[in-house]
């Protein structure tokens, strides 16, 4: 479930999450990273979300693997 402050923080940042609620799909669920062995956000909130981490180039996928990397302005952001 996501919160108030959660739909303020993302909403914030450029992810409009009345458009997401009207995907179809799930909005937001747990997912568990086998590697890591810890939750992240899934879903179609999670989806948006990682588009936006690539569009502002937050972070850059691995080609090799599915692993990303933290740019300079990942750091800054998180």
């Amino acid at each position: 479930m996501l919160t108030n402050i959660g739909t303020i923080y993302f909403e914030s940042i450029g992810v409009d999450i009345n458009k997401i609620k009207k995907q179809p799909g799930i909005f937001i669920k747990p997912c568990l990273d086998w590697t890591e062995r810890t939750f992240h956000l899934g879903g179609n909130l999670g989806k948006a979300f990682f588009n936006l981490c690539v569009r502002e180039n937050f972070i850059v996928s691995n080609t090799e693997n599915r692993s990303v990397y933290l740019t300079s302005s990942g750091e800054k952001f998180f």
